[in-house]
């Protein structure tokens, strides 16, 4: 298959962004690979995002917009998976960014190693200020799914592998794989299932994403109990890794299970809210 006739699917899961989406947007236009099908999907904004998503639509015949009802980011995502049309699938948050070559870079490298995930590097800002997260000296990296699994628990590269959105991923491992509905943290319980279905995995030494961590964004906002269902896709990892027969992977999960649980609880008793008193006796 000729590269320029592959389609590719940019999942764009768009809510109350109007300072940053034009951003977002305009950095998808400016893509060096144009052979794109570009889904925004408004959930149910109460700002301007979803108008501001829609006068790019009418400039660019690329662009579809799906307005839909507030279901949160999972559902958002499951909206564009549903409607993909693309031969391969990667996501973009509306309050981040992307280098010119992100699908370029990404694409080439998959046809390339004949991967069925391609990873880039990202930058994480506050502000308007970016910084590399990794060493300058990484070099592409040619996996096999057990090894991608590994990669989870790498000090490097543990959130580089478990984010959704610095990939591109071939449409097939979507399948029968989508993200759970009315939880946070919804990467942790799905990312282990499209690594392990993966046929191989390639990283590129390229920072092609730029992760803008907004002040109001779910992980930086004040504590909500929602945090813990971090809990809940570790052990519905456990148990993946279990019926996979895969004892290392599901043990190294159950130390980063045991950490996050006494982490919850240091969080639970600084704050000595008696509403979550409860939770954090049953997390002891």
């Amino acid at each position: 298959m000729l590269k320029n006739k592959i389609l590719i699917t940019i999942i764009v899961p768009v809510y109350n962004v109007e300072k940053y989406v034009s951003h977002c947007i305009e950095s998808i236009l400016r893509q060096t690979y144009d052979n794109l099908q570009i889904l925004l999907v408004d959930d149910g904004s109460t700002d301007k995002s979803g108008l501001i998503c829609d006068e790019y639509a009418e400039k660019d015949k690329r662009i579809t917009v799906i307005h839909k009802t507030n279901r949160g980011l999972s559902d958002a995502r499951n909206v564009g998976l549903d409607n993909a049309k693309g031969d391969y699938i990667c996501f973009i948050d509306a309050d981040d960014y992307v280098r010119e070559t992100y699908v370029d870079d990404l694409l080439i490298s998959a046809l390339k190693h004949k991967a069925d995930i391609s990873v880039c590097l990202f930058e994480m800002g506050i502000n308007d200020t970016f910084q590399n997260l990794y060493n300058n000296q990484f070099n592409e990296t040619i996996l096999s799914n057990l090894e991608a699994l590994n990669k989870l628990y790498d000090n490097e590269l543990s959130v580089n592998m478990i984010v959704s959105w610095n990939k591109l991923y071939s449409k097939e491992l979507f399948n029968k794989i989508r993200f759970p509905i009315s939880r946070i943290h919804e990467d942790e319980f799905i990312t282990h299932q499209l690594l392990y279905n993966a046929n191989r995995i390639v990283i590129i030494n390229k920072y092609d994403y730029y992760y803008f961590q907004s002040p109001n964004s779910i992980i930086r906002s004040n504590f909500k109990l929602n945090r813990l269902d971090a809990l809940t896709a570790f052990e519905e990892r456990i148990k993946f890794f279990e019926n996979k027969g895969l004892n290392g992977l599901k043990n190294k999960t159950y130390v980063k299970y045991s950490y996050l649980i006494i982490q919850f609880i240091c969080i639970l008793d600084e704050l000595c809210n008696r509403e979550f008193e409860d939770k954090k006796i049953l997390l002891i």
